[in-house]
């Protein structure tokens, strides 16, 4: 794992990160859309790791990355992101291969995901709850080649399963069309031969460059993401790097950010949830995410103080844990100024609560908004509930 050394002895050493975050008085919706449209009058589509690299130039010593322990800023995520893809290339990694990724929101998801993209590959961000059978399903059914996987988290052992689907594994993978995997030890543990991920940062150092000339396009498939399989077998839905660049601004715009948004959330970054709404939405102002790699009530309460937060991504149930917490007016949440609440209808007692926090602070209940014939949010609908509420 990233520890406070290798976020700044495997970068470069001038980026360190800005933290310090004072979040000011909010403008009103209409400036702050302003604002975002005025930098992108028009649509440039990019890929991922070219939009990275627009944002590093941009924002180089900002966080873009941050958790209790570690802070990367965007100029050591693109830095390491190179280092990775320079790594993946090496080992034999192709534009088109498909490369998987069972992480939990951990720092090192940022840089390992936009590397995959450098590297022309599609990154498959897997449940990282998933059980043997499930795991070996979905590797399969994606034709993984490549994998990262933690060593262990919240009582799973990925090694174990490994173990089952593959004997051997730590060298050769005989598993489907699985041919390497890269361990990131999450629980303190280690399995002779296989490849580290330490490993894999010093591999693309001894290959620095090797990615550069990687042919691939904006309208290159960059995710696989899978459904939950709640009516089903999971299925794994293919998207463009274009495709989630234009929604993470369509989330930017319609939740009209300020400069420098700091979204704190425990979603998965597995889910478009976090990795769209949070990840790739924050990076249109500037902004961080702040990863929690589980939640509690006091734990989003605790993180919002710490790092400042501006806004929370969460679930019905995890705002009623916060609003019931009695541990809420034990911390300062008075940087708050927006919620996004979905995935499931949020109860009416909720809304009328509002954390009772200052009125700026928006709520956001994506499922309770008026849809299109697809099915899809009509978001500028949003802007002007948002506008209504504060």
């Amino acid at each position: 794992m990233i520890d406070k050394t290798t976020a700044t002895d495997k970068t470069t050493a001038t980026h360190t990160p800005t933290t310090t975050h004072t979040p000011g008085p909010s403008k009103p919706v209409d400036e702050r859309r302003a604002a975002l449209l005025a930098r992108f009058p028009e649509w440039t589509p990019r890929t991922l790791d070219g939009w990275l690299d627009v944002c590093a130039a941009d924002y180089a010593d900002r966080p873009l990355v941050i958790t209790d322990e570690v802070t990367l800023s965007y100029a050591q995520v693109a830095d390491l992101s190179r280092t990775i893809a320079d790594a993946l290339v090496s080992l034999g990694v192709r534009p088109g291969d498909r490369v998987g990724m069972l992480l939990a929101n951990y720092p090192e998801f940022l840089p390992i995901k936009f590397a995959i993209a450098r590297a022309g590959a599609i990154a498959i961000p897997f449940n990282f709850l998933y059980r043997t059978e499930e795991l070996g399903y979905v590797l399969e059914q994606s034709e993984c080649s490549v994998l990262f996987t933690m060593t262990g988290f919240a009582g799973l052992d990925y090694l174990d399963m490994l173990d089952t689907l593959s004997p051997g594994w730590e060298g050769a993978p005989a598993f489907a069309a699985l041919r390497q995997v890269i361990t990131l030890s999450t629980d303190g543990r280690e399995r002779s031969g296989a490849l580290r991920y330490a490993d894999l940062l010093d591999r693309g150092a001894q290959h620095a460059g090797a990615a550069s000339d990687v042919a691939h396009t904006p309208g290159d498939i960059g995710d696989m993401l899978y459904t939950s399989g709640s009516t089903g077998s999971p299925k794994g839905v293919v998207v463009t790097h274009d495709a989630v660049l234009r929604t993470g601004y369509a989330s930017a715009l319609t939740r009209a950010y300020d400069d420098g948004r700091r979204i704190l959330f425990s979603l998965p970054c597995y889910h478009m949830f976090g990795y769209i709404e949070g990840i790739l939405s924050a990076m249109y102002v500037g902004g961080a995410v702040v990863l929690q790699t589980s939640f509690s009530a006091e734990g989003y309460l605790a993180g919002i103080e710490r790092h400042r937060a501006d806004d929370i991504l969460c679930v019905p149930t995890m705002a009623v844990a916060m609003v019931e917490s009695p541990r809420r007016a034990d911390y300062d949440t008075s940087s708050l100024s927006a919620i996004l609440c979905g995935s499931a209808p949020a109860p009416t007692w909720l809304w009328e609560q509002r954390f009772k926090v200052p009125k700026r602070v928006v709520f956001v209940d994506a499922d309770g908004l008026p849809k299109t014939p697809t099915g899809k949010v009509q978001k500028y609908r949003l802007v002007a509930l948002v506008s209504n509420l504060g």
